[in-house]
């Protein structure tokens, strides 16, 4: 997994999106709980939140909220 530099902020986000498919609401549970991993264990001391629409939230011990909307993080592959 790569790692992008920080952007203004002590939030590191995975380089590589996660890809799924819309069709069935196991997988993007599925998937949300992936993102969560990776977030979780690029930014371990902060406290990491994800939505049912795969929006995250991370709040590093520092308290600056980083909102990450889920076109940064996923990447719908339906028509695939």
């Amino acid at each position: 997994m790569q790692l992008k530099p920080n952007a203004g902020n002590n939030v590191v986000k995975p380089a590589d999106k996660n890809f799924s498919k819309r069709s069935n609401k196991n997988l993007l549970m599925m998937r949300n709980k992936q993102l969560q991993t990776k977030l979780t264990a690029l930014n371990p001391e902060a406290k990491v939140v994800v939505d049912d629409k795969g929006n995250a939230t991370v709040t590093p011990k520092d308290g600056k909220t980083s909102c990450n909307p889920s076109s940064r993080l996923n990447e719908d592959r339906s028509t695939s």
